[in-house]
């Protein structure tokens, strides 16, 4: 863990170091304007005394006054900016050989927004999703390596604050941001979600871990390891599930913001355009890369793409799992 000041979150990313540099002068040129102004508006205000119009005439530094309050508010303010571009074009930059987690937000199910209490904050779930295809729940990385961050909308405008990284990644539907770092030492830090609603802030239910770089890659291959032992349509299950499309598509028959998965392989849907497709395999990767290319009659297009979010392998188990679905629900 990289030392901060004690008033300040730990420092777990490269670009953290001149983010704080960049807040404390910002502060301490805040603090020393305000204690300078408000110490001049007392000592004017109790010296100054009336003067007649013939001896204020004489006074000949009004405009050197003038020119200073313009002139220092300017300098100041490009000072600041010369300060901060550094650290912004260093976050917002690509870094070759960058390793790539996509950041999305996964929805509560109705069964389980029940299940929750009401004196409890509504959580928004986030999902991790890896370069070999596993989806986590919390945000782990290797430590001393370059990391290319990527927050894209789902349903709704959410918004992922990660402090010890100095990150906080907005993006609505459709919409992604991009963030480039270099994560420092090992440790477990807080995540937060920063939106408003419901006259309160939405809990987060997620963490940011950096562990050691063998430590790191011996976890994802345990954990990316998971459905290999099962049958596709039980892997395609925890697919269906991990991946939150139970959030918007149904098992019995009931539709949600999507089509129901029961009895769904192999029918004829008509879509909005007024054409017609048949849902097979094809048909289903390409929804799942490409939602709206072809929307289903009656719903809207709210679902956000899962390109670079799912690997071709467990899109094959998601349609296992959907083929064992025609006719009866899962088992």
């Amino acid at each position: 863990m990289n030392p901060a000041p004690s008033w300040m979150p730990p420092q777990a990313a490269d670009i953290a170091k001149s983010v704080d540099w960049s807040f404390e002068v910002t502060l301490f040129i805040a603090l020393f304007l305000a204690v300078t102004v408000v110490g001049l508006l007392a000592l004017f205000v109790s010296t100054s005394r009336p003067q007649d119009k013939q001896s204020a005439g004489r006074d000949g530094a009004g405009w050197v006054v003038q020119a200073f309050w313009v002139l220092a508010p300017l300098l100041i303010c490009g000072y600041l900016f010369t300060l901060g571009l550094p650290g912004y074009v260093s976050n917002t930059r690509q870094r070759s050989e960058s390793y790539t987690v996509v950041a999305a937000v996964q929805p509560w199910t109705a069964d389980e927004s029940k299940e929750r209490s009401e004196g409890e904050l509504p959580i928004a779930d986030w999902s991790f999703t890896y370069p070999n295809g596993f989806v986590a729940r919390d945000l782990r990385l290797p430590a001393h390596k370059k990391i290319h961050l990527v927050v894209q909308g789902s349903q709704g405008a959410q918004t992922l604050y990660a402090p010890a990284l100095r990150i906080e990644g907005k993006a609505a539907f459709g919409e992604k941001e991009d963030f480039w770092f270099e994560t420092s030492d090992p440790g477990s830090y807080p995540l937060f979600n920063t939106v408003y609603s419901g006259g309160e802030f939405l809990g987060m239910g997620a963490e940011l871990m950096i562990s050691d770089a063998a430590e790191f890659d011996t976890w994802l291959q345990e954990v990316s390891n998971d459905l290999s032992g099962l049958p596709p349509a039980e892997a395609g299950q925890v697919v269906f599930q991990r991946n939150g499309c139970v959030a918007c598509h149904s098992i019995n028959g009931t539709p949600l913001v999507g089509p129901s998965f029961q009895g769904l392989w192999g029918r004829s849907e008509t879509l909005a355009d007024g054409s017609s497709v048949v849902v097979d395999a094809d048909y289903v990767a390409e929804s799942i890369f490409n939602p709206t290319a072809k929307v289903v009659k009656g719903f809207q297009p709210v679902m956000p793409p899962f390109a670079g979010r799912i690997s071709d392998e467990h899109v094959g188990f998601l349609i296992e799992y959907m083929k064992s679905l025609n006719g009866e629900g899962a088992k």
